[in-house]
């Protein structure tokens, strides 16, 4: 993890105050402020894919391996996920609703959205909000996920095959929906993934900053459990202005994140680290060739 650049985490982090900010305004159905007619929360998410599209297209040319690659991508985005999932159906729901079929909607719930099939609502949860969705923000995994599979395909067309299929997105969105997975909104973000791995496949170096490197990475953990939190506090306080909402919600979701990252995360991640570093050694010992350390992209773009 070290040898990522602390510029990384800072994007990571905008992205997902982007992300949380723009939702303020979306799920109190108030006027969205916007850069170029994009709202905060599409900016932000933007974001994230560009970065996702540059990393983890280093984590394959590193390492391309199937197997280790894939291991990579599941305890990224999957420990955390659970952790929220669950604790969003099974702590937080039950305190909220009343709806009689809530068990079994729960447990729907909870299976779909750790499958990476998205599912919105809880029975009888935020049935009185502006927006009833429960975690819109998950909406970005399985699009993510779609994108993990491409990338070794994406490498082997090369930087410019990836860069004219982003300009295609761009200019003719036609793929609302890809090949059936549900995926909604992808045409919208993918192109930034796209534009991200080109960069990576023409040897575009990230600048040195020269900034301090966060001792925590809160992005995840921020992009997370903002939704929910923020749909709480609107359930609880039903005239709660945007900025308001922001505060308190990052008042919240920080600690939240902090406990993600450092009990979730950090250990999920570093757990694989010495896995890997483990099997290398074990591979040098017999004189054979090791791939590169996996260590640069630990942490990927999401949040």
């Amino acid at each position: 993890m070290g040898k990522r650049t602390s510029l990384f985490d800072y994007l990571r982090l905008g992205g997902a105050i982007a992300v949380l900010v723009g939702h303020s305004y979306v799920l109190t159905n108030s006027p969205v402020p916007t850069i170029g007619g994009i709202g905060p929360h599409g900016l932000g998410v933007m974001l994230f894919f560009a970065i996702s599209g540059y990393l983890i297209t280093g984590s394959w040319r590193a390492d391309p391996n199937i197997a280790r690659y894939a291991e990579k991508r599941a305890r990224r985005i999957m420990p955390a996920l659970i952790v929220v999932v669950l604790a969003t159906a099974l702590l937080l729901g039950p305190v909220l609703s009343n709806d009689p079929t809530y068990a079994a909607g729960a447990w729907r719930y909870i299976w779909r959205n750790l499958l990476l099939l998205p599912l919105h609502v809880l029975p009888g949860v935020f049935t009185s909000n502006p927006l009833p969705a429960v975690n819109g923000s998950l909406w970005t995994l399985p699009v993510e996920a779609f994108m993990y599979v491409l990338t070794p395909l994406l490498v082997r067309a090369g930087p410019w095959a990836c860069a004219a299929a982003a300009v295609a997105l761009i200019l003719h969105p036609f793929t609302q929906n890809i090949a059936g997975f549900g995926l909604a909104g992808a045409s919208g973000v993918i192109p930034y993934f796209l534009g991200g791995a080109s960069l990576k496949m023409l040897g575009v170096k990230v600048p040195d900053t020269g900034l301090p490197k966060l001792p925590v990475d809160l992005s995840y953990g921020l992009y997370l459990t903002a939704f929910p939190v923020q749909q709480t506090i609107i359930a609880l306080y039903p005239h709660v202005t945007p900025p308001i909402l922001i505060a308190a919600t990052l008042a919240v979701c920080v600690p939240l994140a902090w406990a993600s990252w450092t009990f979730v995360e950090k250990p999920a991640l570093t757990s694989g680290a010495s896995r890997a570093s483990g099997g290398r050694l074990g591979f040098r010992r017999l004189g054979r060739d090791s791939p590169a350390s996996p260590s640069s992209d630990q942490a990927s773009s999401k949040p």
